[in-house]
């Protein structure tokens, strides 16, 4: 791959065209790759099963689809909403407590923890979600990673009432 910059001048008093060839084949490549990469990413994010977003200062940046999903959301919708309005009243300083904990470093914050939300259309829903503090558009940003785990807990209700 190579760039091409032409321009016209003079050159010992007649008219003159100047080339300058540069091999950008290096760039091209690396570029090719990083594209590559991100499209694998994308499509491992898009694919799983597990919710993934990305919020700062609870104004959630980007999700994939399963986390729009368990909100009750389409992705477009979910993105921009505000993330501590989605968990429960009862739970907000819970989430509150442990994002604070995350910035500060805390080595003793819990890796897994569950918190009860609340969807699109009113019903409660809970998440078992791990978080982590990483670097979005130049700033840091907290990553969730999370799933529906309010089917299983159901299950689980019932079985112990019918013992």
């Amino acid at each position: 791959h190579l760039e091409v910059f032409m321009s016209t001048g003079v050159w010992d008093g007649d008219d003159a065209i100047q080339g300058f060839l540069q091999d950008r084949t290096k760039e091209h490549i690396a570029e090719s790759a990083r594209s590559d990469s991100e499209a694998r990413f994308r499509n491992l994010v898009e694919g799983s099963i597990q919710g993934y977003f990305v919020h700062r200062d609870w104004k959630i940046l980007y999700a994939n689809t399963a986390a729009a999903k368990v909100f009750g959301y389409k992705v477009e919708e979910f993105v921009g909403l505000i993330f501590l309005e989605l968990v429960s009243p009862a739970e907000c300083n819970i989430a509150t407590d442990i994002r604070r904990r995350y910035l500060a470093d805390d080595v003793d914050v819990p890796d897994r923890y569950e918190l009860k939300c609340i969807r699109q259309d009113g019903e409660p829903v809970s998440i078992d979600t791990n978080g982590r503090i990483v670097d979005w558009d130049g700033e840091s940003a907290f990553q969730a990673t999370m799933i529906n785990v309010s089917r299983r807990k159901k299950i689980k209700s019932y079985l112990v009432r019918a013992k």
